[in-house]
């Protein structure tokens, strides 16, 4: 958030809006009063710098999401890979048994009773 911009969590009051630092001041004006200059703009840097560190944290949270999420499909990407592997050598152990199978069924003479 940064003053004199307008944020989603700015108060619009019409054509008049409200940046956090003048929403800041309407919320503690009473609190306010009587505080030096230098107090004041150290209660407004908090309030600004509370925001940037909510922001972070969220930006940081979902950063580690997306990490998990990619993670996630390079596993999944993987486990189908050796799934397929799997299907692939079990389909040529069979073909090769099929043909054996064929083969020795052919060299035997056909017998009937």
């Amino acid at each position: 958030m940064r003053c004199g911009k307008a944020t989603d969590i700015d108060i619009d009051l019409g054509p008049i809006v409200l940046t956090p630092m003048r929403q800041f001041v309407l919320l503690f004006r009473s609190e306010l009063k009587g505080l030096s200059v230098t107090s004041l703009i150290w209660h407004a840097s908090k309030l600004i710098s509370h925001g940037r560190v909510k922001l972070m944290k969220k930006v940081m949270e979902f950063r580690g999401q997306a990490k998990l999420c990619r993670q996630l499909a390079i596993s999944v990407a993987e486990a189908e890979r050796w799934s397929r592997l799997t299907q692939d050598e079990i389909s040529a152990h069979y073909e090769e048994c099929n043909v054996i199978q064929l083969r020795d069924a052919a060299s035997r003479p056909n017998v009937m009773a």
